[in-house]
């Protein structure tokens, strides 16, 4: 008489191994869903040096010793930079009427993502004649600080073609976010 190659003892090895695997799944599955649900720190944030509206230097460091509301945009938008500014001057004044007993009050901060019109003096001018907020900080410099600072906080924002920015007659596609940073600039 001939042995099958399958027999019981092959049966039952099956059958173990599967159940091991079965319950290895299992505690993976059970460990993954009990889990820390966070996905971590995002990276935000890195050095850059750029100019206040008063041609004074600014860099990441002085984002540190108070909490920020950092804002990405340019002054020549016609709609959304002007609302997300009132926003962020709203938010900045409930905070302090909140009484958080911050040691230091919120900082509203505005970089400017079209260097070449957003000079320091056309900060002044735009700031002045829209008063956001009175602590409200707005940022320039050269094209490739900008370009630094916007990769540093992963803000996309598009370039004007050369006959767009001889014609100065120009929009700006940007990231449209405030970010909340803590008093150590993350």
């Amino acid at each position: 008489r001939r042995r099958s190659p399958i027999g019981w003892a092959s049966l039952a090895l099956t059958g173990v191994s599967a159940a091991g695997l079965y319950a290895l799944y299992r505690r993976e599955l059970d460990r993954k869903l009990r889990g820390n649900r966070a996905a971590g720190t995002p990276d935000l944030g890195g050095p850059f040096a750029l100019v206040d509206a008063q041609e004074k230097p600014f860099t990441h460091a002085d984002l540190e010793g108070s909490w920020t509301l950092l804002y990405f945009g340019f002054t020549k938008c016609p709609d959304i930079c002007p609302d997300e500014l009132a926003k962020l001057a709203d938010v900045t004044e409930r905070l302090d009427r909140a009484g958080l007993g911050l040691e230091r009050p919120v900082r509203p901060v505005f970089v400017s993502v079209d260097p070449r019109r957003d000079t320091p003096s056309r900060l002044r001018a735009y700031f002045k004649e829209h008063p956001f907020h009175p602590r409200l900080v707005a940022l320039t410099g050269s094209e490739a600080e900008v370009d630094r600072a916007a990769r540093a906080y992963r803000i996309y924002y598009s370039k004007p073609t050369a006959e767009e920015a001889a014609s100065g007659d120009y929009l700006i596609d940007h990231s449209i976010i405030v970010y909340l940073l803590d008093p150590n600039g993350q």
